[in-house]
Order: structure tokens, then C-alpha cells, then sequence
């Protein structure tokens, strides 16, 4: 019997601490997918475990709402849970992961059809700079 992997959107696959979240804003890449700001930090795990990891964030500025705010969360989860395989982990080194941030700059809840195809485009835009970058 095969090994199924369980896609699941684990602890470890979330950007937590101060010191790492201002990393990433601070020495990270940044580009714009609508309805995303994107910011995204390569660095040395000191581990063999390829995981990326993420950071999500709605501000309640354009989010009034809390209710909207956590929607918009899982949406958001839920998207990159299915298609996180778009980051080529290949074009990294061996001990090398992505921290990756996503700041919400849509001023409405959106459908989940339209996050989901953003992420994947973004997802596929990490990738190729990793890769442009590794060469």
C-alpha cells in the first residue's frame, strides 16, 4: 500500500514569531497579485525538511468586519492548502525554505474561485523568481 500524503495545513507550515515576521518584511521580495500584496523570504532551515511556510494578513482596514476577516482567512488557507505544490521546492537547495506573506488589499469579501486562481498565480510567480534567483 502506497503512502498517502495528507494535505493538511500544519503548525509548521505557519509563519510565527516576531523576530521572523520582521524578517521577511524587512530583507523579503515583494510584488503585487490582486488581490494580494506578496512578500517572500528565502532562507536556511537548518533542518532537512522542505517546508514552506505562510502568513497570512487581512487588515482590518480594508476588511471591517470580523466575520469577513476570518472568511477571508480560510478561503485563503483552504486555497493554498490544495495548491502549494505550484512552489517548485526542486529549485531549492536542500536546506533552504520559503516564508512567504499575504497581505489582503481587496476592500470586499471575494468568491473563492478568484483567491484561488490569484494564489495559484502567485504561487507560480514565487517559484519562477526562486528559480531565476538560484541560477
Amino acid at each position: 500500500m502506497d503512502k498517502i500524503e495528507r494535505e493538511t495545513y500544519l503548525k509548521v507550515e505557519r509563519v510565527s514569531g516576531k523576530t521572523r515576521i520582521e524578517t521577511i518584511f524587512a530583507s523579503g521580495n515583494a510584488f503585487l497579485t490582486y488581490p494580494f500584496r506578496v512578500v517572500y523570504y528565502k532562507h536556511d532551515s537548518g533542518t532537512s525538511r522542505k517546508t514552506n511556510a505562510l502568513l497570512i494578513s487581512i487588515p482590518k482596514k480594508r476588511l471591517k468586519r470580523a466575520v469577513d476577516r476570518n472568511r477571508m482567512k480560510r478561503l485563503v488557507r483552504e486555497a493554498y492548502r490544495l495548491n502549494r505544490s505550484y512552489i517548485d521546492l526542486s529549485s531549492l537547495s536542500n536546506d533552504s525554505n520559503v516564508d512567504i506573506a499575504l497581505i489582503y488589499v481587496a476592500d470586499k469579501v471575494l468568491p473563492y474561485h478568484i483567491v484561488e486562481k490569484s494564489l495559484i498565480r502567485l504561487l507560480r510567480e514565487i517559484s519562477k523568481r526562486l528559480s531565476m534567483s538560484h541560477k
